[in-house]
């Protein structure tokens, strides 16, 4: 056995079945599947140098379905109706409920679109990594975990299962058996690598049909002693021998009848006829075998021919979809972590004009806020504008509100980390800043954990619970999981997206969690931090309608108040009086459920009024105005 037959043969012993596996339950029809596996080997066979030293199958996987999916553009097959199994029997007192188990979901498998069903083969069936499916479907990794999410799904839905049981039952699903029986296969898929590794073979097998028939021409020659080198049959007794080997043959004897026929010595005269009559038959199937080698030849050279054509079509096809594929990259999201990622609405936005109208958006904001600063309006065109894509952004809003959990009335949706971490990655990539693979893997973690964290805190919710504490929550831990995102980008994506001049500033700053509070925080402003409490006496008394009573008993609280928002309340210009700070929402937001905790253990409010103070969307913002 030459190096290269070894390779070939610990390949073939560790990647069979596998490989196998993939091929039917790609093709779902045995023989095509067959001639995949075969021709993978062959393949593999003419490229030894690319075997890696590892662990060979997740290579030998994409070759696998290269093959397979060239066999599968020429022909659709049928499913099989039941498929056999291979290998693998259940106990005898699971067996029927096991194959009744694997029949409904090999029918449910059967029935998914082709994208799905084969991502989930690759990685569910066959083990391969999300990386390593995508790179053998020329998709991008994203997709394939879109499509195996989906899969999944359905197959969920389908059979009333849950995820682990249907991940579990995938692994274990078996595959028909090859039409020529496991052990015989395994040996032709051997010698088809053999003779593709052979030099002077190498240039008669093009293709799996070419193996084939060789592999049949060779079953003739063994029944007639016949061998194959470098497609010529050759025989010990038959071959020319050389000059030295001719006089060192024991007992060899020309026939009279048939000279230069060799004959073995003592062979008896009256069996001349019979034995030339033999020997004459044995050298036409001789002819005939050296002129299939030589068919053989001429038709894998076609074949080769056909094959490089096809090969420049595909790659001249590939080039023209290529913007396609990179449109429907930049489309679709990069994250679907946590629940809110499993939500259509997300997996189905267009995050390109999402984050195309987002960067207007915030462009526009910042034009106003100069123009602001320098006493003038903006010109009229930068307000259309930012309307116009505000409508565009609001596509989105529409298809998540009630659907992304947020205690927020307003751009709770929006400011979710679901929301926030696709617009970063789609605006980093249209910039030319993509996120690395370490940096999506970072902040996938960041979210899963900020999901985790934000339904421990739903849960821990009693009938006791201020609406304002529960925004007063969600406020912080979103802020703090934009800090984290934001912790992850290098230099010159934080550059693309973060502009410092507007920076976790409310109302300018599109991506920061005050986006929540400003359309339902009253901001109480006064000349002095005095004024702040009287103020914020009269919006109390209209918000809750109090008594005069309960006007007389909400000092203390105004007090306590007004105390704790005292280190917040520096003096601004009054066109900033609503541009306060994340922090200095954060300060309000506490101070406000420190506010109404009081006032209703001082009021001892009705049901109604009670309602309207548990229930309250304000978080009440002190401003102090700085004198002209």
């Amino acid at each position: 056995m030459t190096k290269e037959q070894a390779k070939l043969d610990i390949l073939c012993n560790a990647c069979a079945e596998r490989a196998w596996r993939l091929a039917w339950h790609t093709l779902r029809d045995a023989h095509e599947a067959f001639d995949a596996v075969q021709q993978a080997f062959v393949v593999a066979a003419r490229h030894p140098e690319r075997l890696p030293s590892g662990d060979p199958w997740p290579w030998f996987a994409v070759v696998v379905v290269n093959e397979a999916r060239n066999l599968r553009r020429k022909k659709h097959p049928q499913p099989q109706e039941r498929p056999p199994e291979l290998g693998r029997t259940a106990q005898p007192e699971s067996a029927l409920e096991q194959r009744e188990s694997q029949e409904a979901l090999q029918r449910a498998l059967d029935e998914l679109p082709f994208a799905e069903r084969e991502a989930i083969v690759l990685t569910q069936i066959s083990g391969l990594t999300h990386a390593r499916a995508a790179e053998a479907l020329g998709i991008p990794e994203k997709t394939v975990s879109a499509q195996v999410a989906r899969g999944k799904e359905k197959l969920r839905r389908r059979l009333l299962r849950d995820d682990q049981s249907i991940s579990s039952y995938l692994a274990l699903l078996p595959a028909g058996v090859p039409p020529q029986g496991w052990e015989n296969a395994v040996a032709l898929w051997k010698s088809a690598a053999w003779a593709a590794a052979a030099p002077a073979a190498g240039a008669a097998l093009g293709g799996a049909i070419v193996a084939k028939k060789l592999m049949a021409a060779a079953g003739l020659a063994v029944a007639l002693g016949v061998g194959f080198a470098g497609g010529v049959a050759v025989n010990g007794h038959w071959a020319s021998p050389a000059p030295g080997e001719r006089a060192a043959r024991d007992g060899a004897a020309c026939s009279p009848a048939s000279p230069g026929v060799l004959r073995p010595a003592g062979a008896r005269q009256d069996e001349a006829p019979v034995q030339d009559a033999a020997l004459r038959a044995a050298e036409k199937e001789r002819d005939a075998a050296r002129a299939e080698a030589e068919s053989l030849k001429q038709r894998a050279g076609t074949l080769e021919a056909e094959r490089d054509r096809l090969r420049q079509e595909a790659e001249k096809a590939q080039a023209e979809l290529a913007p396609y594929k990179e449109a429907e990259a930049l489309r679709g999201p990069t994250f679907t972590f946590g629940e809110a990622g499993q939500l259509d609405a997300i997996r189905e936005a267009d995050w390109k004009e999402m984050a195309q109208a987002d960067a207007e958006v915030q462009r526009c904001l910042v034009t106003i806020r100069e123009y602001q600063l320098r006493g003038e309006r903006a010109p009229d065109e930068v307000y259309f504008k930012l309307q116009e894509n505000t409508e565009r952004v609001r596509k989105y809003e529409y298809r998540t509100v009630r659907r992304l959990p947020t205690a927020a009335q307003h751009n709770g949706e929006l400011t979710h980390p679901i929301s926030s971490t696709n617009l970063l990655a789609t605006t980093l990539k249209l910039a030319g800043q993509p996120l690395d693979e370490r940096q999506v893997a970072e902040i996938n973690r960041l979210g899963e954990e900020f999901d985790a964290r934000f339904r421990q805190l739903r849960d821990s919710y009693g009938a006791n619970t201020l609406r304002s504490q529960k925004i007063t929550d969600e406020f912080l831990l979103k802020g703090a999981f934009r800090d984290s995102m934001l912790g992850v980008l290098n230099p010159a994506q934080y550059a693309v997206a973060v502009e410092p001049k507007v920076l976790k500033i409310a109302g300018l700053d599109l991506h920061c969690a005050t986006l929540m509070l400003i359309h339902t925080s009253p901001v109480i402003s006064a000349g002095s931090a005095d004024e702040l409490r009287g103020k914020l006496s009269e919006v109390l008394a209209k918000r809750y309608t109090l008594t005069e009573t309960q006007m007389g008993q909400v000092g203390p609280a105004l007090d306590s108040w007004l105390a704790a928002v005292g280190g917040i309340v520096a003096p601004v210009p009054s066109h900033s009086l609503r541009n306060y700070t994340f922090e200095q929402a954060a300060a309000a937001c506490k101070a406000t459920v420190a506010l109404q905790t009081e006032l209703l253990a001082l009021l001892a409010p009705g049901d109604a009024q009670r309602a309207k103070i548990m229930d309250d969307v304000a978080i009440f913002v002190p401003r102090v105005i700085k004198a002209d």
